[in-house]
């Protein structure tokens, strides 16, 4: 396994990790009531990291519901 494939699996892994902690969050404290530091704080990430992934908030809640409902759909 090469290096690029190695860190390609883990910058999924962490995006992923991300997901799941917005989906408690959420879950948790609405849409309105969510911010990125309290999804950063329950992924164990700096908030800087959510950015790398996801623009915003609203950015962060619309992947998350694609992915969920692309998993439904499939």
């Amino acid at each position: 396994m090469s290096v690029r494939e190695r860190k390609e699996r883990e910058r999924l892994a962490r995006r992923e990790t991300i997901l799941a902690a917005a989906a408690q969050v959420f879950a948790a404290h609405g849409v309105d009531g969510a911010t990125v530091e309290m999804v950063a704080r329950q992924a164990e990430v700096a908030v800087g990291t959510i950015y790398l992934y996801f623009s915003s908030r609203d950015d962060l809640f619309v992947s998350l519901m694609a992915e969920r409902i692309g998993g439904l759909r499939a």
